[in-house]
C-alpha cells in the first residue's frame, strides 16, 4: 500500500502540472482486512514495528485527506488476473469484468 500511495503522489502532481482535477481522497484499494485497519488506525502500531515506516505513509496520506483505503474482497481483486493461477470460471468471470474476449473457450 506504501509503494502504491507514493505512486498516488507523484501522479497527483503531474496530473496538477497538466491542470488535472483529481477528488480527494484517492480509494487506495487492498485486499487484506488488517492491511486497511492499520493505514487507518495508530492502535495497531505496537504489532507492526517491523513494517512501521510504511504505515505512517499510508496513515499520513489518509490522515490529510490524499487516500481512503477501502477493503476490496478476493473475489473482486482484477489483478489477480495477472498474478494467481485460477480457476477457469474465476479466469473468465475477470477476463469479462476487463473486457478482454476470449479467442477459445476454456
Amino acid at each position: 500500500m506504501a509503494v502504491v500511495a507514493c505512486e498516488l503522489k507523484w501522479l497527483s502532481f503531474l496530473f496538477q502540472d497538466f491542470q488535472i482535477s483529481l477528488s480527494m481522497p484517492i480509494p487506495l484499494r487492498c485486499d487484506n482486512k488488517s492491511a486497511v485497519h492499520i493505514g487507518e488506525n495508530p492502535i495497531f502500531q505496537e504489532r507492526t514495528k517491523h513494517i512501521e515506516l510504511d504505515c505512517h505513509l499510508v496513515r499520513d496520506h489518509y490522515k490529510i485527506g490524499f487516500s481512503l483505503p477501502v477493503h476490496v474482497f478476493s473475489q473482486q481483486q482484477l489483478v489477480d488476473l495477472f498474478t494467481k493461477s485460477l480457476a477457469a470460471p474465476v479466469f473468465s468471470r475477470l477476463l469479462f469484468k476487463m473486457a478482454f474476449l476470449a479467442a477459445a473457450p476454456f
